[in-house]
């Protein structure tokens, strides 16, 4: 993003949020635009603004821990998490995203901890199903995928094409 597009973007962003403080898009959307542009003063001032109208909600923690995982700042991302963590101890997201957090940072045995807890919590769930038989994938364990990616067929339709689409072209 050019610097005149951040600054109507931010522009936008907040006023959005002054006509509706929990519009969690623009919020989002804000933190977001922290995030790309480094702007780390503005980024701490908007999350704490925020968290002090939503201290005991573990979905503000896990949004601010999504925003910070999607551009990969993966420290940021963990401390948030584990807040959400502390404060909702058995929402699958959560620990789906933890699994994420180690997934992009090639630590399989790690993330596959998460996204069993994560199962263990929601055992149909899509997103998590894609994830497990992914890292059975990567690390040659194509029998374990083929048995997870079964289970995903049956449990969401969607993840089970993504899945099939994405890894016909993986070569182990």
């Amino acid at each position: 993003l050019k610097k005149n597009k951040l600054t109507d973007a931010e522009y936008n962003f907040k006023t959005s949020l002054d006509r509706d403080e929990n519009n969690k898009d623009a919020l989002i959307g804000l933190i977001r635009l922290y995030i790309v542009s480094d702007n780390v003063n503005e980024l701490e001032e908007t999350i704490n603004w925020y968290l002090d109208l939503n201290k005991k909600n573990a979905l503000s923690y896990h949004a601010i821990g999504r925003s910070y995982l999607e551009y990969n700042k993966f420290s940021n991302a963990m401390k948030y998490f584990n807040i959400a963590l502390e404060k909702e101890k058995n929402n699958s997201d959560i620990y789906n995203d933890i699994g994420s957090v180690y997934y992009r940072q090639n630590n399989y045995s790690e993330a596959m901890k998460y996204y069993e807890k994560a199962r263990s919590i929601e055992p149909g769930r899509g997103v998590v199903l894609y994830n497990i038989a992914w890292i059975h994938l990567k690390e040659g364990k194509r029998d374990k995928a083929d048995i997870v990616s079964k289970q995903l067929k049956v449990a969401d339709k969607y993840w089970f094409e993504k899945y099939k689409e994405e890894s016909s072209q993986y070569k182990l």
